[in-house]
Parts: structure tokens; C-alpha cells; sequence
């Protein structure tokens, strides 16, 4: 398994450079949950998940195995934090309402974590596992991003992020399911703001690490010689959001 505290050298760029989940999602499960007493999000990363859950519930319990992503979190009065890995969830922390993976659930040793969280949840409690994977900004630029980015990264994905890139389909899941609809995450970024989150790929990392030339380099050449995206635009990019989600016993 790829080592989850290595995020946390990128913690201030995931909180810059990320696309932010819309509201509708987190009011759609949390309008799943019989009680909004606590919430559990698990690899919280810089909180943005559970800053959300906020909103909703009286409580909120956010993990992550990397204390610096966790340093990197805004405090709020009904946020408690937790460097902890997912697998070693302690036992006194509460039963939870809602527990919630968002962009993580593909570095877990999901039989352990489940062992873990099983006496953790309230009766009925909903399960939440989504993520995202490859973007779409247009026709136009589309083409050019696959060819100059996507798979020139393409050899640097860890095995991890292939799951996430099979939409999760293939992992244990045993819960009751629950069909999810669909939630598109949508920024207007510069190319500036694109290159940023570009970088907080690990793949990305990986290229770079080995020597290989930068594919962004390529990326801009093509875009400036086609007049697509002027370094001043902002582009709507949009992140198709990939669920599992389910109930526990009653």
C-alpha cells in the first residue's frame, strides 16, 4: 500500500488547488440519515468534507492517517480532528450517523477498516464512499489534455488510484446499497489554477521524480498554438463524483 502520510508534503496545495464538492451532495445524504446527532469523515485530508458535514450534523469526527493534512485543517467548535489511520479507528470515539470516504477509500485495507467501523455506527447509519477521477472541459481542449497529460501520466498511477478510476466498482462494499444520483463538481479555473491541481497529482509527482519531461510544458505549447485557453480564461472543468453508498443494520 502507497503510504498515506506522503500527502501531506502537497497539504497546502490539495487545500488550494482541489475541487470542492457541491452542497447538494452532502444535503442529499444527509437527508439519507434517520438522526444527525455525529458524523464520521474518515481521510478527511484538509477538512473540506467535514467542514461541510458541519452544516448538518451536531458533531463531526474528522481522521486522516497524515498530521500534516490535519495541521492544515480549519478548526471549527464542532470539528473534532484525529490523526488516525482509517484502519486503527479507536473505539471510544462515538457512534456515527454518517460515516464518510470522500477521495480516499482507495489507499484503505477496506476488510480492517470495516471490522473497525462496524462498532462505531448508530443503527441504520449511512456509509458513504465517493470520488472522482479524470476531468472534461471541452471538445476543444479535451483531446489535447488526453493526449499531452492524461497519458503521458497514465504509467505513474498507483494501483490505488486505478480503483478509484473504476469508479469503486470493484471493491468489497457490504452494506445495504443505496443508488446515488449524479453530482458533478464544477470550478472555473485559469490555466494557472489547472496546472496547480495538475501538480497535486501523484502521478504527476512521480513523472517528474523520474526524470520525465514535464507533460505541462507540452500542454501549454499546444494550447497557446491553437489560441484555446489564453493564460487570462477561466475554463469550466467539471469532475463526474463516483459513489458507493449504504445502510447498516438496523
Amino acid at each position: 500500500m502507497e503510504n498515506r502520510t506522503s500527502f501531506g508534503l502537497d497539504a497546502g496545495a490539495y487545500r488550494t488547488f482541489r475541487p470542492v464538492y457541491p452542497d447538494a451532495l452532502y444535503e442529499w445524504l444527509a437527508g439519507l440519515c434517520r438522526q444527525r446527532k455525529a458524523a464520521l469523515d474518515c481521510a478527511t485530508g484538509n477538512g473540506q468534507a467535514a467542514l461541510s458535514l458541519v452544516e448538518y450534523f451536531d458533531r463531526v469526527v474528522a481522521t486522516d492517517a497524515d498530521a500534516a493534512q490535519i495541521a492544515s485543517a480549519a478548526a471549527h467548535d464542532r470539528i473534532e480532528y484525529v490523526v488516525v489511520a482509517a484502519e486503527e479507528l479507536p473505539s471510544d470515539i462515538g457512534l456515527f450517523d454518517l460515516v464518510t470516504i470522500a477521495q480516499g477509500a482507495h489507499w484503505f485495507e477496506l476488510e480492517k477498516f470495516y471490522d473497525r467501523l462496524q462498532p462505531l455506527l448508530a443503527p441504520a447509519a449511512v456509509i458513504a464512499i465517493w470520488g472522482y477521477s479524470h476531468c472534461r472541459i471541452n471538445a476543444q481542449i479535451d483531446p489535447i489534455l488526453d493526449r499531452c497529460l492524461v497519458q503521458a501520466v497514465d504509467p505513474y498511477w498507483a494501483q490505488g488510484n486505478r480503483v478509484i478510476m473504476d469508479h469503486y466498482r470493484a471493491i468489497p462494499f457490504p452494506w445495504n446499497e443505496i443508488e446515488a444520483p449524479e453530482f458533478v463538481m464544477r470550478e472555473h479555473w485559469d490555466r494557472d489554477a489547472f496546472f496547480g491541481y495538475v501538480r497535486t497529482w501523484s502521478s504527476y509527482k512521480r513523472l517528474i521524480a523520474a526524470g520525465s519531461p514535464d507533460p505541462l510544458i507540452e500542454l501549454v505549447r499546444q494550447l497557446d498554438a491553437d489560441a484555446l485557453w489564453p493564460h487570462d480564461v477561466k475554463q469550466q472543468v467539471e469532475f463526474d463524483i463516483h459513489f458507493r453508498v449504504g445502510r447498516g443494520n438496523e
